[in-house]
């Protein structure tokens, strides 16, 4: 039972990313800039170092992304207010219109896959998941 949930919201997760990265091709970032930019939409300003950690890829490696999501002028570096050697790292509001367009189209390809239930069983599925969410973020 447990490995069948698995895959079937393994498949799910991964159908609506699918739907919402296909957006990405007109603001040509790749995923893993996505990614980036994100975290930063709904983290707020971060440091460098707490960024890569979160997203579990180096220093390095987030340096090179965050460099061309500056170039492209989705995300700035702010000199902390705390230490003036750090930058800290905030999403500008051109960052902000690539995430809101992507969470637009995911809602939409839920709003289709889920046209198929009633209002009833749609509820009940939003309160399961609600009370899952719920109890993986009290963990």
């Amino acid at each position: 039972m447990y490995e069948e949930l698995e895959i079937l919201l393994r498949r799910l997760c991964f159908s609506v990313k699918v739907a919402g990265r296909k957006v990405l091709r007109d603001f040509d970032i790749t995923p893993s800039q996505f990614d980036m930019l994100q975290k930063l939409f709904f983290k707020g300003e971060m440091r460098l170092t707490d960024l890569s950690e979160e997203l579990g890829i180096t220093k390095g490696t987030a340096s090179g992304i965050i460099k061309r999501l500056v170039d492209y002028g989705y995300v700035k570096k702010v000199k902390s207010q705390v230490d003036k050697r750090v930058y800290n790292l905030s999403i500008t509001d051109e960052g902000r219109k690539v995430i809101e367009e992507v969470i637009n189209k995911r809602v939409e390809y839920i709003r289709n896959i889920f046209s198929v239930f009633d209002e009833s069983k749609k509820k009940s599925f939003l309160e399961q998941l609600k009370q899952l969410t719920n109890i993986i973020e009290n963990k």
